[in-house]
């Protein structure tokens, strides 16, 4: 575990972080890719949002979100979002930040996902005997 550990911060520190601060045009395609095929997980997920949420991942100055980790004086690149980017951030940083931490939450949380899976399988299957398919 020790070894992933230092895997990936030295890949946070060397590739992640320089690739953030100087975003190129080859980095955004990457970044697009990696939405276009996230969305089948996550209906929610944005651009904007994505890179908001990966420069926090990285520590970089700037992406603080909550009032207590913003400093005075620094730019915040928060303000540069649309308001859907906002929404969607706030939905992310809410759930992955806030509420899986307490363990109510994640344990309903799971429940929840659980059953609708559950459901969808169930009514897939009575749409295809339908459709004879």
């Amino acid at each position: 575990m020790e070894e992933t550990i230092a895997r990936i911060d030295q890949i946070q520190r060397k590739h992640l972080k320089s690739a953030l601060t100087n975003r190129d045009d080859k980095f955004e395609r990457a970044a697009e890719a990696l939405l276009a095929g996230l969305w089948c997980f996550n209906l929610l997920l944005d651009h904007g949002a994505l890179m908001f949420a990966a420069g926090r991942v990285a520590g970089l100055p700037g992406y603080g979100y909550w009032s207590a980790e913003k400093l005075a004086g620094e730019e915040s690149h928060y303000r540069q979002l649309g308001w859907k980017s906002r929404g969607v951030l706030f939905v992310i940083l809410s759930i992955h930040e806030v509420m899986l931490q307490k363990d109510w939450f994640r344990n309903i949380f799971n429940w929840i996902l659980l059953t609708l899976g559950q459901f969808v399988i169930v009514v897939s299957n009575v749409v295809l005997k339908i459709l004879k398919v």
